[in-house]
């Protein structure tokens, strides 16, 4: 009966795991989706995805600027990769 129970729950809790993992950070936007859409394409052509949380805010911009040659993006469309990168980027104070 207990395993009736948990296998339910563990498959619950593993769904929800997986889809806040996958989820826009700190809310959904069209920019941010438009930001994540354009993360998904262009920062992995050439290297794996550096996810936002594992760098810092103050990190970001400047390895941000340091790929904007590198892509093949509209101003405004790099803004939006910028602006989807940001709100998911370690706090600074983060250990």
């Amino acid at each position: 009966m207990k395993r009736i129970i948990f296998l339910p729950g563990l498959l619950i809790i593993c769904l929800s795991l997986f889809y806040g993992c996958a989820s826009t950070p700190k809310g959904s936007s069209p920019s941010l989706s438009a930001g994540k859409a354009y993360y998904l394409k262009e920062c992995g052509a050439c290297h794996r995805h550096i996810r936002p949380e594992e760098r810092t805010a103050s990190e970001w911009p400047a390895i941000l600027e340091r790929h904007r040659i590198r892509v093949s993006l509209t101003p405004e469309q790099f803004d939006s990769l910028s602006q989807y990168i940001l709100a998911g980027a370690k706090k600074d104070n983060s250990p």
